[in-house]
């Protein structure tokens, strides 16, 4: 119902328009094409005019550097907007692989139940050496000491 509305308004204003076109069509044909040049080339002078100040603007290095910090700052916000989104998209793909069952991304969730599916799921569960570093407290003296100790090296 609400479509045959939205049809019948559509059709309607087309042929308002249309109407109003078509009254204004023959005042346009009596336009002679001497008036319809002259006003081509004044158009096409403005915009001439307005380019050579462009240039002469953009010449000016007082602009230039004001304009370059503005391009820099709309990059970087871009950057930002765009490192958002594909966090965002990780995110959601970590949720539709959770919520379909697909924890390897092998798109079943099941695996084929091998011993090698069971030992890689697993290795996707287990934090990798630099996660888990990251999460070990520093030492209170602020330094990173070693794990373990050198071998003594032998003269040969």
């Amino acid at each position: 119902m609400f479509d045959a509305l939205l049809a019948v308004a559509f059709v309607g204003s087309a042929g308002v328009l249309w109407y109003r076109i078509s009254q204004r069509i023959p005042e346009l044909v009596a336009i002679p094409d001497e008036v319809i040049v002259e006003r081509l080339h004044e158009d096409s002078a403005r915009i001439r005019v307005f380019l050579l100040n462009l240039k002469r603007w953009w010449r000016e290095e007082q602009y230039r550097r004001p304009l370059w910090k503005f391009c820099e700052k709309i990059i970087y916000r871009l950057h930002i907007l765009l490192l958002r989104a594909d966090n965002g998209t990780v995110g959601l793909l970590k949720k539709v692989r959770v919520l379909g069952g697909l924890p390897n991304g092998n798109g079943n969730g099941n695996g084929n139940g091998n011993e090698a599916d069971r030992h890689e799921a697993a290795a996707e569960e287990r934090p990798t050496a630099v996660a888990a570093s990251a999460m070990m407290p520093l030492p209170r003296s602020g330094r990173i000491q070693e794990v373990r100790r050198r071998k003594q090296e032998t003269p040969r």
